[in-house]
């Protein structure tokens, strides 16, 4: 394991950095290739997200202090739904349909366009949504008001106060994947 330090943010800052791969441009047309087949008009800002953050914890998973939930952590981005084992492109699809439910009320909160990227957070993850100015724009199926971060680091130190991030461990099918 490799142990993160530091205050919450800091720890998901070093996480995010350590566990992430680059994504390839194969990766990249995909991506814009599932939002053209949504009919999801794709914002400059969230293709920069996706290249910033699409490789994030692909091979890694987040130890938290409390070990019984580490399987409950999500940075998982629509691609993400169509690559996964039993995944595929119609389970992406409809994860991009229902998110576009809420997209009238945040573009309308956030005032500008917006794009619905990824479901990042804790257990039950909202729905990130990138305005054209970056910033992220969280909708909470349990809540009312919508959250706005300016990183996914922000979203999961709001979410997990008294869990906190103690490392991060190569997922072990990765182990036999790679060697």
């Amino acid at each position: 394991m490799i142990e993160l330090h530091g205050t919450v943010k800091e720890r998901f800052d070093e996480a995010i950095r350590l566990s992430s791969t680059k994504i390839c441009e194969k990766e990249l047309d995909y991506f814009r290739y599932l939002y053209d087949k949504a009919q999801i008009p794709l914002l400059p800002s969230a293709e920069e997200f996706y290249k910033k953050y699409g490789g994030v914890f692909r091979h890694h998973y987040l130890v938290l202090s409390d070990p019984t939930f580490n399987r409950e952590i999500f940075f998982t981005f629509y691609t993400d739904y169509a690559v996964k084992p039993k995944g595929s492109e119609k389970k992406a699809l409809t994860f991009m349909e229902d998110a576009m439910e809420n997209y009238g009320v945040v573009k309308e909160f956030a005032k500008q366009d917006v794009c619905p990227v990824a479901d990042i957070g804790y257990y039950y993850p909202p729905v990130v949504y990138v305005g054209e100015n970056g910033l992220l724009y969280c909708v909470f199926e349990y809540q009312e008001e919508i959250e706005v971060y300016h990183t996914p680091s922000e979203i999961f130190a709001e979410q997990l106060k008294n869990n906190i991030p103690i490392g991060i461990e190569i997922k072990s099918n990765q182990i036999k994947n790679d060697t």
